[in-house]
């Protein structure tokens, strides 16, 4: 039950993600090679990889992640006979279907997964970052977000976060700076998960300075100081007014 909950909800993001041009369909392509080219790996440990990496793989081309010609690509890359090969073979079967969106749409969210969906998901992230906010009970907030159970989702608590920390005084900033270096400390938010929810940020800039004109210079403290932290080392695609900012602050 908890496992397919976090398959559709992995799924889910990474859809979401690409729409935000976080990550492109090539990378998504390459990691799902990496992957098969392991499936025998994996197999040995996980019997059932083979089934879910299928599921994925179909489900990423209806959500237009991945291009049909992928599985062209994928196909040529893997000898028939092998693992990998078979993944692709059934990932075609599975998109020619006639009944192929509610079979692949439905597969993880049957009767037997958890009601929770990703929407419910980001709207009890916001409310315990909003009680977070208003009570200043750091324990409890990390307990909260801790029993959400959510491994694959942490880069949308680093993002609500900061949105809620450019939308709040100094008092708020500080105190997200407070949740997210205790959050890292703890490892319940990894660096790539903290740096993917800086780069949805920044993805983000232009609509935020529209309500928060100097929302630049606020990322740019919030970066430096979740940096300072130990939180995460680097981060990719900082906008150019960010990275100015940056740069007058080091300075």
């Amino acid at each position: 039950m908890h496992k397919n909950f976090t398959r559709e909800l992995v799924a889910t993001g990474i859809q979401e993600l690409h729409s935000q041009k976080i990550f492109t369909s090539l990378q998504v392509e390459q990691a799902l090679d990496h992957l098969l080219a392991k499936l025998h790996l994996f197999m040995m440990e996980i019997p059932f990889s083979a089934e879910v990496l299928t599921v994925f793989l179909a489900r990423l081309v209806l959500d237009e992640v991945l291009f049909p010609s992928t599985l062209h690509r994928l196909a040529e890359s893997h000898p028939v006979g092998t693992c990998a090969a078979s993944v692709v073979a059934k990932a075609r079967i599975m998109l020619s279907a006639p009944n192929r969106l509610e079979v692949i749409n439905g597969f993880w969210v049957g009767s037997s997964s958890s009601p929770r969906d990703l929407e419910k998901v980001k709207v009890q992230i916001k409310t315990i970052l909003q009680e977070y906010l208003a009570s200043c009970d750091l324990d409890e907030a990390v307990q909260s977000l801790w029993e959400l159970d959510i491994p694959y989702m942490q880069h949308e608590v680093v993002k609500r976060a900061l949105v809620l920390a450019l939308d709040g005084q100094d008092e708020a900033k500080a105190r997200v700076n407070a949740l997210l270096a205790t959050l890292s400390a703890h490892g319940l938010v990894s660096c790539e998960q903290m740096e993917l929810g800086f780069e949805r940020v920044f993805g983000e800039l232009n609509d935020l300075m529209l309500d928060v004109p100097n929302a630049d210079a606020e990322l740019a403290v919030l970066f430096v100081r979740a940096r300072a932290n130990g939180c995460l080392s680097s981060c990719n695609n900082i906008p150019d007014a960010v990275q100015s900012r940056i740069q007058l602050i080091r300075a």
